[in-house]
């Protein structure tokens, strides 16, 4: 079954998107040419426009999307292309060969990725777990979803925890290093920058919170 007739519409050259339980999915495929070598890919992303929306509106820094290339949620677990040599005389059969491969991740792994990630539950299921794929930006994205899911307890404690812990680092590197107070550079900057863009979002999250349960 192709794309089209799984409910995706096709945006540009190269890429399908279709709108699954409140969230949008979507495949990003790719070539490049190394001499006669072409190489072919693809990702796969899920999106949650609900959850971007509010973590715009608090300032998060990353929230509301996972994606990654199909090799990582194969049993290989690796970056995965397709390589042919363009100056093969069956170059039509391996092509098609190549279309048929990647269809066959796409409806063996691809799609089943895709709609396991469209339930808020099941993201939070699987940060909570640590899987790999998922927790990038997960400190600003958790909180985010146990709000959104109705567990405002959870995305309180969670919040503050996670604050103390980033505090509590922060104190830890000057300790280590007395004067990186008075260094300017990359790796005090940027501790500071990041400790700072945490607390901004932590407050505008109370207040939310605050003005959800008014005294």
């Amino acid at each position: 079954m192709g794309l089209k007739n799984r409910g995706f519409k096709q945006k540009g050259k190269y890429r399908f998107l279709r709108e699954y339980n409140e969230c949008i999915q979507e495949f990003d495929f790719g070539h490049a040419n190394y001499g006669p070598v072409k190489s072919f890919g693809f990702s796969v992303c899920v999106s949650y426009p609900q959850i971007q929306k509010l973590g715009e509106e608090l300032g998060a820094i990353s929230a509301g999307s996972i994606g990654t290339n199909i090799g990582y949620i194969t049993p290989d677990k690796a970056y995965k292309t397709w390589d042919i040599d363009a100056s093969m005389p069956n170059i039509d059969e391996l092509m098609n060969n190549v279309a048929c491969d990647m269809f066959n991740d796409i409806e063996k792994y691809a799609i089943p990725f895709m709609e396991r990630f469209s339930s808020i539950q099941e993201l939070i299921n699987e940060i909570e777990k640590g899987n790999q794929l998922v927790t990038i930006g997960s400190d600003y994205q958790l909180p985010i979803l146990y709000f959104l899911n109705s567990e405002k307890d959870l995305a309180l404690s969670y919040l503050k925890r996670e604050l103390e812990r980033k505090e509590a680092a922060s104190h830890r590197y000057y300790n280590d290093y007395p004067f990186a107070d008075e260094m300017d550079d990359k790796s005090s900057s940027s501790n500071d920058r990041f400790l700072k863009e945490y607390q901004t979002f932590a407050k505008k999250f109370f207040d939310m919170l605050d003005q959800e349960n008014p005294v």
